[in-house]
């Protein structure tokens, strides 16, 4: 798929692994992920300029290989969200493409509530200072979240962002369809001003939607972007609970005309599928005609 990322100028990706090395231990797949830093080095020659590192398996690996992680993508020179090293750094990511300054910040929920709630991912608790090294919000405090998007976008304004994008780590596992939370959040976080909504974790393609304010701002959510590799195979999946789809994925390709007023406008919003295929390796298939020209192997 390196033409594809390739012919995008900036390209963003969920890395829903952690990279914990071998020296923490051997590699390992789920329920908790420690992979090969081999696959950054691999993600940044294909084209890949940030990932989105806050997610339920972030913390797989626990404080060590949070850290980790981020230094393995700071030594191969790929940016991030989502994740920092220090109370210090914001989440905020602030990137000049052409003219246009895209302000990018990414959460995942958290596991657990109530009173004497503790932070935690997967319910592996995040110990002293790691809680607030993980970007991340409640299901059971919505206000909380609701009241630092507000800085946030506040934030980027300060920053001179044109463009407000917000990812999210959210929703039920394998269904097709955005649950009451995703379209109650969605639904205000176009009234506090983001324009671009992407979602991850249910593992299948959501649907995409445009929600516009009474005042006529638009915002842009993609749902759930589904798989674009992974080793979730519809004949492993309970077919009595899952409809299964987990080999697909979308690429979702935004375009951004600016003015010479300074006014930023997206004036084109694509997808392009794509499907995982498994036999001896891994595959990801891009499901364009038009792209035939490239000779996938």
């Amino acid at each position: 798929v390196a033409p594809v990322y390739q012919q995008n100028d900036l390209m963003i990706a969920n890395l829903e692994v952690t990279l914990g090395g071998l020296e923490y231990g051997p590699y390992t797949a789920y329920p908790s992920f420690n992979s090969p830093d081999e696959i950054v080095p691999a993600l940044r020659d294909a084209g890949v300029d940030i990932c989105l590192t806050a997610n339920n398996h972030t913390y797989d690996m626990g404080s060590y290989g949070l850290i980790r992680t981020q230094n393995v993508l700071d030594r191969v020179g790929i940016e991030y969200t989502g994740t920092r090293k220090s109370t210090d750094q914001s989440y905020i990511l602030a990137k000049e493409v052409g003219k246009v300054k895209l302000g990018m910040i990414c959460y995942t929920y958290e596991t657990g509530g109530g009173a004497d709630y503790d932070k935690s991912l997967n319910y592996i608790p995040l110990y002293g200072d790691n809680a607030n090294l993980v970007n991340t919000f409640n299901y059971y405090d919505l206000e909380t979240f609701y009241a630092d998007a507000k800085k946030q976008l506040s934030a980027m304004d300060a920053l001179g962002c044109d463009v407000k994008i917000f990812y999210l780590h959210w929703g039920d596992e394998y269904q097709d369809n955005p649950n009451e939370d995703q379209l109650d959040i969605a639904e205000k976080l176009a009234e506090l001003g983001v324009d671009v909504i992407v979602g991850g974790h249910p593992h299948v393609v959501q649907k995409f939607d445009v929600i516009k304010r009474a005042d006529g701002h638009e915002t842009l959510c993609l749902y759930s972007m589904g798989n674009e590799l992974s080793n979730q195979r519809r004949e492993y999946m309970n077919e009595d609970d899952f409809r299964g789809y987990t080999e697909d994925g979308v690429v979702f390709i935004i375009t951004i005309d600016k003015y010479n007023t300074g006014e930023a406008v997206i004036s084109a919003v694509d997808v392009l599928p794509t499907w995982v295929q498994r036999d001896d390796s891994f595959e990801i298939i891009p499901l364009d005609p038009a792209l035939d020209e490239y000779s996938w192997p």
